[in-house]
């Protein structure tokens, strides 16, 4: 897996996430130049998809972790609440299949599934309800998009398309 990530004075954002390192190749070369020069092609330890992506807020804001469920129970259980209960903490993404922005290079991360862990998602009472939420979501997700790659690549789907030959 690779995930092609960018940095600017605002904030970091990810252009793509590609299991092939030559998609990844084929999409950061269409970049235009002002944006790839801030853009870089990192490898993620994940050879299937789903992974989740942890992007952590004020004040720890330090980049993206690549992660399994275990780590974002890990995360989520050494954080305690700081400041206003709305404060948000982290930004949790779940990553199914290929993802890349529609333009090329930039940031269209909010179309992705996530969820925004604010201070009130830290209570001891609401942790296990948010990992619930988080692992439901990815299991039906992949399932999903299991079951539509099984079906653009079923016989039937094979069949007309040499029929429209």
């Amino acid at each position: 897996m690779h995930a092609i990530e960018a940095t600017d004075e605002r904030l970091p954002w990810l252009s793509g996430v590609f299991e092939k390192r030559a998609d990844a190749e084929r999409y950061f070369a269409m970049i235009p130049e002002d944006l790839r020069r801030c853009q870089s092609i990192v490898e993620i330890q994940f050879s299937t998809y789903p992974f989740f992506i942890v992007e952590k807020c004020r004040p720890e804001k330090d980049g993206f972790h690549y992660l399994d469920a275990n780590g974002v129970r890990a995360i989520l259980k050494a954080l305690t609440p700081v400041g206003n209960k709305d404060g948000e903490r982290l930004i949790i993404y779940v990553i199914t299949e290929d993802f890349f922005a529609s333009d090329a290079g930039t940031d269209n991360m909010g179309l992705l599934n996530h969820w925004h862990i604010t201070n009130r998602e830290l209570s001891r009472r609401q942790r296990g309800k948010v990992m619930s939420s988080l692992l439901k979501a990815a299991a039906e997700t992949a399932t999903r998009v299991g079951r539509a790659t099984a079906r653009s690549r079923s016989p039937s789907s094979d069949s007309k398309r040499s029929s429209e030959k």
